[in-house]
């Protein structure tokens, strides 16, 4: 999908098994509403993605030719970081063998859980929150231990708002690096008509240190003007 070439983040393992006998029904409810099946040519969109103090605006239209559907309105190139840089590019140019999902729908991709693992923390204000452990796939599986995630849904239509992926305190996946802040959160809006919620905002962040450095890392990617294509 869209969100996850562009931040290249963290990927998820198995496949979200709706047949869990623990699973809440309001939660079996939520995931159903999902599209797996997608096309990217199938939306229109503006684009943003923030890293400090640096945002980079853009467009992406499906009804054109491939190598026309994306446009960076601001800045160039030239003007930004390498990190940017390298978002922006994979984002207009995702590697072959990565798989394109469901445009900004909702996907059982973009959810992955240990089965049994979802409990109920709080249902107030129209939303439920539960608690879930992740499954990641084997290249971030030393990480899996130290992540708890959070999913909330909206109550009435039961859809998910919300994925939030974090670390309760500080570790090691291994022995040269500490991780000492690890968030990731991806934003999910139901608009009316459309069969599945649409990611409207992914948000991560990251402190670390290794070698005696440390680093911090904040990154948003934020969908709006978003216009589904398909009938």
């Amino acid at each position: 999908m869209f969100a996850t070439t562009a931040l290249s983040l963290l990927v998820f393992g198995a496949a979200i098994t709706l047949d869990d006998t623990a699973l809440p029904q309001p939660v079996a409810e939520a995931l159903s509403a999902s599209v797996n099946d997608g096309q990217r040519d199938d939306w229109r969109f503006s684009i943003s993605i923030t890293s400090g103090e640096t945002a980079v605006l853009g467009r992406f239209d499906g009804t054109l030719p491939e190598v026309e559907q994306w446009t960076l309105i601001s800045p160039s190139q030239e003007e930004m970081d390498d990190e940017l840089r390298a978002i922006w590019e994979d984002i207009i140019d995702p590697s072959e063998d990565e798989d394109e999902g469901s445009g900004l729908f909702f996907s059982t991709s973009d959810f992955e859980y240990e089965p049994g693992s979802l409990n109920l923390l709080e249902a107030n204000g129209g939303l439920s929150h539960f608690s879930f452990t992740p499954v990641l796939d084997a290249e971030e599986a030393e990480m899996a231990e130290h992540l708890t995630g959070v999913l909330t849904i909206s109550d009435d239509p039961a859809r998910v708002q919300q994925i939030r992926i974090y670390a309760e305190e500080s570790f090691k996946p291994n022995f040269a690096v500490r991780v000492n802040a690890f968030e990731l959160r991806q934003y999910y809006q139901q608009f009316e008509g459309l069969p599945a919620p649409v990611m409207t905002r992914m948000v991560q962040h990251v402190e670390a240190s290794a070698a005696f450095q440390t680093f911090e890392q904040g990154i948003e990617i934020e969908f709006s003007d978003i216009e589904y294509l398909a009938e």
